[in-house]
């Protein structure tokens, strides 16, 4: 989503906002929690975009897209098998 916008967001302590080159207008945090799946605490700093999150809910769910994704599943990533 490229960042939080002003006055309603901060990014801190990373620098700019949505639409700027600074990383936080082009680095934001997520947050994900799956019990049982995902170990709590844990980090990557693995670089992804919402067409990655998109392949890897698919994933998750067991559904198989009629076509080619942009995106890769991270699933294997953010559990900690890749």
């Amino acid at each position: 989503d490229n960042g939080g916008a002003a006055p309603a967001a901060s990014n801190v302590p990373l620098r700019g906002m949505k639409s700027s080159v600074y990383e936080g207008g082009l680095r934001t945090a997520m947050v994900m929690r799956w019990p049982g799946v995902f170990r709590p605490g844990s980090e990557t700093s693995q670089v992804s975009l919402m067409f990655d999150i998109t392949a890897a809910i698919l994933a998750a769910a067991g559904a198989r897209p009629d076509r080619r994704l942009d995106g890769e599943n991270l699933l294997p990533i953010w559990t900690g098998k890749q």
